[in-house]
């Protein structure tokens, strides 16, 4: 279906959205991923430019082209690391992706909705697979001091290069978003 609408993050800035109306359609955004794990889909692709904001404000997953079952049947056909590697997770750069891949390249997203710049950048191609297989992002509290610290930790939880520590599912990422946005306490705060 052809979805006449404008890049996620081009809609957030042109309407100068708050944090918390883009997590509203952040949520948007998980519900698609779920549901397309839930069919047994890992997306290997998921970027600002494959989110949609239709006429209704309603949020599409693109462009499912690069697309495999879970079942490691790829849909595409070909051999290679598929993907934008800005977005991937470290496994999938090593072609061992699962859904939490996915979970990672929505907290790529998200930290780049939210902070308006990449959360890894290098003049390189090889520079910048460095920085995924072996830095963290810089945590966006130390971008903006002001930034929320729960809503910090969601994206920190995301982006962890073990995927055994990130959300298993999208929807306990949603979920969180939803504690977030209520003033709840969220699973990825940390113990003290």
């Amino acid at each position: 279906e052809m979805v006449a609408g404008r890049p996620l993050t081009n809609y957030c800035d042109e309407n100068r959205l708050s944090i918390n109306e883009r997590l509203k359609l952040f949520a948007d955004v998980c519900a698609g991923v779920q549901h397309a794990h839930q069919k047994g889909i890992i997306h290997r692709d998921i970027k600002p430019a494959n989110l949609i904001v239709d006429a209704h404000r309603r949020v599409w997953v693109t462009d499912f082209g690069l697309a495999k079952t879970q079942d490691h049947q790829d849909l595409t056909q070909s051999g290679d690391i598929l993907g934008t590697l800005r977005y991937m997770s470290p496994e999938q750069l090593l072609g061992r992706e699962d859904v939490r891949s996915d979970i990672y390249s929505l907290g790529i997203t998200l930290y780049e909705l939210l902070s308006l710049r990449p959360a890894f950048f290098a003049e390189t191609r090889g520079k910048l697979v460095y920085q995924i297989m072996n830095q963290s992002a810089l945590p966006l509290r130390k971008w903006r001091a002001d930034f929320p610290k729960d809503l910090s930790l969601i994206i920190e939880k995301t982006l962890e290069r073990e995927p055994s520590h990130r959300y298993q599912t999208a929807r306990q990422l949603a979920n969180d978003f939803q504690r977030f946005l209520r003033g709840e306490p969220i699973t990825a705060r940390r113990i003290s």
